[in-house]
């Protein structure tokens, strides 16, 4: 996974900076459109923090799609993709995307269910504890599929060792008194 730095405050309703930002990517030289595979060698000479930028002013100025609870989130996990895509590291993730394309999605949808499975991931490590795993990300990954991410799934199936979703609730058994 990719090093994160975060420097900058959330900016995700901020009027009036898109001229700002402009102006600091232009002099950088970052450009992002999520429907177009950035070179990977420029991609990672630009760094983290400069294409996370560039990744929020192509949300906020080109409005790929309906506005997000948190512009700022939403950019690290276009980020992290981006830079797994770029690595080719885990090569599942650059197959997934081709997938995707293939089964219909534009590539930024594509992003999107790429980072659905990896914020599964993140989420189990977590929430359930788990121990990141490569190999259980790369099964996500590979049973990834354009049909079922428009019917509104991650995957068409998943073992029972690797559920989907939040985790049940459990109630909390009364805490036991001292005598």
């Amino acid at each position: 996974m990719a090093h994160l730095t975060w420097p900058f405050p959330a900016r995700e309703e901020a009027a009036g900076d898109d001229d700002d930002d402009d102006d600091e990517l232009e002099r950088i030289g970052t450009r992002y459109d999520g429907e177009t595979d950035p070179d990977p060698e420029a991609w990672r000479k630009a760094g983290d923090d400069d294409n996370r930028l560039a990744i929020e002013r192509h949300h906020r100025r080109d409005r790929p799609h309906d506005p997000v609870p948190s512009l700022m989130a939403h950019s690290v996990m276009h980020l992290l993709v981006e830079n797994e895509i770029a690595a080719n590291n885990p090569p599942e993730t650059r197959r997934a995307l081709e997938r995707l394309r293939a089964g219909g999605l534009s590539r930024h949808d594509a992003i999107h269910a790429i980072a659905a499975v990896l914020a599964e991931e993140m989420f189990g490590m977590l929430q359930r504890g788990r121990e990141p795993d490569l190999a259980r990300y790369g099964r996500a990954l590979e049973a990834l599929d354009a049909e079922s991410w428009k019917a509104g799934r991650i995957s068409p199936s998943v073992g029972p060792d690797e559920p989907q979703g939040s985790p049940p609730r459990r109630k909390r058994k009364p805490a036991r008194r001292r005598r």
